[in-house]
């Protein structure tokens, strides 16, 4: 057979010749006839039309997927395993066409998709599409699968491109790529085919070694004074009572269900009247007390094993006199601690991570003093003038969370009781005063905002800790004290754990108080001052070993 620009293709007694999908005409085909026994036409002998090429048939059959995306519609056809849909656009897929090219064999392509809301559709062959259009719904999970003559010839691979997860790995044939439970939209997918026992397709860019995962439920239990143990509750529904003046006593937290689960657990622990902070315990074990009538104060729970590499776990209490507190997330505390205030009732469902903008809007209470990974010395010394309850503002995006940590020194060496004297007459406040002994004093709530960073909405976003200079510092050469040091750069690391904001960085959710407006503050620890290397790397350090301690990693 002669194809050009190949020439002529090599010999074959069996199958195919010529080629599909290339574009190519036959120009001439030769046929002979052997005698059994004979020198097939490979021999030396017949060179009269010597083949150019190692293949008597070149395939071009193709899998083709077009993607119906949010805000732009369908898209066009992409071939041989390109990319149909967007990455980096946060744009969900909301159907998929999928179609074999060029076949010369029987057969055809079936797809099925997990729609939001609606689940599994069934599956639907190349003359439709899976999905929906029109509706706004994201695609979550494909499945793809050949059928006829193409199933025994090919294997069909794809893989999904999912939000905050990115490529998850190849898979094949029927299989499921994607998530489902997670609320995660597929942004992206790839579909290749390949010839029948055919090594899978490159890995370039994938994220992950999953191909899907299904999403568990979370299961709790509350058990309430004069009511005792109640029925499950999951994915977020409220246990326990409100409205009644009902003490938490105890809860239970497990993980179950869901196709192809992640591996992990969830591990969670109280703080109970008269005892503190309990040890930690997991997947449904007994959280607080029962029989003893002490109340459940306020509680933390955390992911372990594989599942907290894809999901955070988001939680609320209902604290007494107080209401429904704001989610939390990741081991942050949820309730009260030092107030001989009880939970009253709580929530707890799985979000994919980094889909959730679950962040604290702060404590209003010095949760440090009882802090079990704080052992220096707490002042509680509250302003009553220059700070602006809550972190609140209608005129500048409604709620505001804690998103920084603007660091401040004084231009002397005052103490937490000097901080509020002087801010008694200066319109100005900081949450925490770090005295150059290394003691930590409390003048606003970390739920309030103060008038610290000279940036209204910087305020509503941050924390704002003022250090002591140390004795003997002048205006020439300010530093600080290595207790200073020690103690600011501490309390650093453990309200970026609090409220969920990572290893400290600088000038990323560390900066200095000069970094926001014009000033030398805060001298020494700003970037480039005498300290400050010290002050960021102890900062980090202090991170990684209280969360080592907080989730054993």
């Amino acid at each position: 057979m002669a194809g050009s620009p190949h020439g002529w293709l090599a010999w074959t007694s069996t199958g195919l010749v010529g080629s599909t999908g290339q574009g190519l005409r036959l120009e001439a085909l030769e046929l002979r006839l052997l005698r059994i026994g004979a020198p097939d036409p490979t021999d030396a002998s017949y060179d009269d039309f010597a083949s150019t090429n190692g293949e008597s048939f070149i395939d071009g059959t193709q899998a083709r997927v077009q993607a119906h995306v949010q805000d732009i519609g369908w898209q066009g056809w992409v071939t041989d395993g390109k990319t149909a849909g967007t990455t980096g656009r946060s744009k969900r897929i909301e159907a998929i066409r999928i179609k074999v090219a060029n076949a010369y064999a029987d057969g055809d392509v079936e797809v099925r998709a997990h729609v939001q809301d609606i689940g599994w559709q069934g599956w639907v062959t190349s003359a439709g599409y899976a999905g929906t259009t029109g509706r706004g719904k994201r695609i979550e999970a494909v499945e793809v699968r050949l059928t006829g003559e193409l199933a025994k010839l090919y294997d069909v691979w794809y893989r999904a491109h999912v939000q905050t997860i990115g490529w998850m790995a190849w898979t094949k044939d029927g299989a499921s790529a994607g998530t489902t439970g997670a609320s995660g939209r597929m942004e992206a997918i790839q579909v290749l085919l390949v010839r029948k026992g055919g090594s899978a397709p490159s890995a370039d860019g994938q994220a992950t070694e999953i191909s899907f995962f299904s999403t568990p439920d979370v299961i709790y239990t509350a058990h309430s004074k004069d009511v005792g143990w109640q029925g499950a509750r999951k994915d977020g529904a409220t246990a326990g009572t409100t409205g009644q003046s009902r003490r938490l006593e105890a809860m239970t937290i497990k993980l179950t269900g869901g196709e192809d689960a992640l591996s992990g657990g969830i591990s969670y622990r109280a703080h109970v009247q008269g005892t503190g902070w309990q040890g930690w315990v997991s997947d449904g074990s007994i959280a607080g007390t029962t029989g003893q009538a002490r109340r459940l104060e306020a509680f933390q729970v955390k992911l372990t094993g594989a599942i907290a590499k894809f999901f955070d776990v988001v939680y609320q209490a209902h604290v007494q006199n107080v209401g429904w507190q704001s989610w939390v997330s990741n081991g942050q505390v949820a309730g009260t601690v030092g107030r001989a205030l009880a939970a009253e009732a709580f929530k707890v469902k799985l979000v994919l991570k980094g889909a959730s903008s679950v962040v604290a809007s702060g404590l209003d209470y010095c949760w440090l003093k009882s802090s079990p990974y704080w052992s220096g010395q707490v002042k509680v010394l509250l302003m009553n003038k220059h700070y602006s309850k809550g972190r609140y503002d209608a005129s500048h995006g409604g709620q505001h969370v804690i998103r920084q940590i603007v660091i401040h020194h004084n231009e002397g060496n005052l103490t937490t009781e000097g901080c509020w004297h002087t801010w008694q007459t200066r319109e100005a406040s900081a949450h925490y005063q770090v005295e150059s002994s290394g003691t930590v004093g409390q003048l606003v709530y970390d739920s309030d905002t103060a008038w610290q960073a000279g940036n209204w909405v910087k305020n509503l976003d941050s924390i704002g800790i003022e250090h002591a200079d140390a004795p003997g510092s002048t205006a020439a050469h300010r530093y600080l004290t290595e207790a200073a040091i020690n103690a600011g750069s501490k309390l650093v690391a453990l309200l970026c754990l609090q409220y969920n904001l990572g290893i400290p960085e600088w000038g990323v959710n560390v900066i200095g108080h000069n970094e926001v407006t014009s000033t030398d503050c805060p001298a020494s620890l700003g970037k480039g001052g005498s300290q400050h290397n010290e002050y960021i790397s102890k900062a980090r350090s202090w991170y990684e070993i209280i969360h080592a301690a907080m989730f054993g990693n």
